[in-house]
């Protein structure tokens, strides 16, 4: 996605928009998909435990710019640190988008 700014191409890419309401679809003798069990080591998710896309997408864009500014002046080991972290930030995002 490309933008303005890194802000909004983030925003472009991860904001999610409302669905139209689809019919529902009548119920069927076959039985639905079962649940997956997860992966163990893998976190479970409880409410409020993890941040939500917009918090994820400014936390991004925080981060981005802080490494822009460590790379104006000139101070590497932060930069690197803060693009580490947005790269985390950006795996967090897929993630949390299903991307």
């Amino acid at each position: 996605v490309m933008a303005e700014t890194f802000q909004k191409a983030l925003d472009a890419l991860f904001t999610t928009t409302t669905p139209t309401p689809t019919p529902t679809p009548t119920p069927t003798s076959t039985p639905g998909p079962s649940a997956t069990p997860r992966p163990s080591g893998a976190p479970t998710a409880s409410p409020g435990a993890s941040p939500t896309v917009a918090q994820l997408v400014k936390q991004a864009s925080d981060h981005y710019d802080q490494a822009q500014t460590a790379l104006k002046n000139g101070d590497f080991a932060e930069y690197a640190r803060l693009i580490s972290l947005l790269q985390d930030d950006l795996a967090r995002l897929r993630a949390a988008t299903g991307q």
